[in-house]
């Protein structure tokens, strides 16, 4: 989200500073903040976006007679922001920059650092609400921050609630919940792995045993206004080969350990390497999805032949 500060919300030169601020490569001043929560998804139903460091707040105190602190590290000074309960609220950094990209780098290479540093030293979680960059020089304030789910009517397609995919479904529900991109995406290819290599081979053995003609996964990655990038290459083709050719080689198997063939590890709180994850977030959750329907449609159909043979057997 881009916010131009000008003489009104309607003024139309706002849009121009923002397109003049994503041109210009000079390097400039920024300040870069990262505001603090007490838990993942803090204020999901609404989205607020500040200036103001103190409005934040985490589970690590500071001294009583502190309202300020700075941190000198060998990347620069960080000011680390206080609210009215003494909590840390924030962790600011000046800052200069050739643009949006790269300052929000520097939270990446500074500030993310030291907040993982903190939560392990005094053995508490420390969440990070959003993240937001300020440009000096086009005042323009840009922030990183998780979407709200919209509410929705009620579904409508056919329920099927088959306590065999139980498994599954847990597995959608725990990444649908999960602030982390990383975890949301290990959920997705579990999802992906559970269904292409165990369910469905099982379903076609029972199809064989049952004489019908093998039930195809007919999947496929639909086309969707959101998907972009590399992960918009992918519409039309099956979610087999999205998983296999794709989503498992370039991101799964690099977030499930620690390093591959010597590679450096990912560092999960940088925002360059889960920005990367965040875009093929929802192809990954677009294939669970119709990984999950598909098998649904399958037992549907297979249910009262297996019902019957149930019934035959002695």
């Amino acid at each position: 989200m881009h916010i131009a500060f000008g003489d009104s919300n309607d003024d139309p030169s706002n849009h121009d500073k923002i397109i003049n601020a994503q041109k210009d490569g000079t390097a400039r001043d920024f300040t870069v903040t990262a505001h603090l929560a007490k838990e993942p998804g803090k204020d999901s139903q609404e989205l607020k976006i500040s200036l103001e460091p103190s409005e934040g707040g985490s589970f690590i105190r500071a001294h009583p007679d502190a309202d300020t602190a700075v941190i000198d590290t060998y990347l620069g000074q960080i000011q680390v922001h206080v609210n009215a309960a003494k909590e840390f609220s924030a962790l600011s950094h000046h800052c200069k920059a050739t643009g949006i990209e790269a300052g929000f780098a520097k939270y990446s290479e500074v500030i993310a650092p030291l907040i993982d540093h903190m939560s392990f030293h005094n053995d508490i979680p420390v969440f990070t609400h959003y993240i937001a960059l300020y440009d000096h020089k086009h005042k323009i304030l840009t922030a990183s921050y998780v979407t709200p789910y919209a509410a929705r009517p009620v579904s409508e397609e056919r329920l099927v609630f088959d306590l065999t995919l139980k498994p599954f479904y847990a597995l959608y529900r725990e990444a649908v919940t999960n602030s982390s991109v990383y975890y949301q995406f290990l959920c997705y290819a579990k999802i992906l792995e559970g269904i292409i290599r165990k369910t469905y081979p099982e379903l076609l053995r029972a199809a064989k045993e049952l004489g019908m003609t093998p039930p195809k996964l007919d999947a496929r990655v639909e086309p969707h206004k959101e998907l972009s990038g590399a992960a918009k290459q992918w519409v039309g083709r099956t979610i087999q080969q999205t998983f296999n050719d794709y989503l498992q080689p370039e991101f799964r198997d690099a977030i499930a350990h620690f390093s591959l063939d010597d590679s450096d590890p990912i560092v999960v709180s940088n925002y360059i390497s889960s920005s990367h994850i965040s875009n093929n977030l929802l192809l990954a959750r677009m294939c669970a999805r119709g990984a999950i329907a598909a098998i649904e449609k399958i037992r549907w159909e297979l249910a009262p032949l297996l019902a019957e043979k149930t019934r035959a057997a002695p």
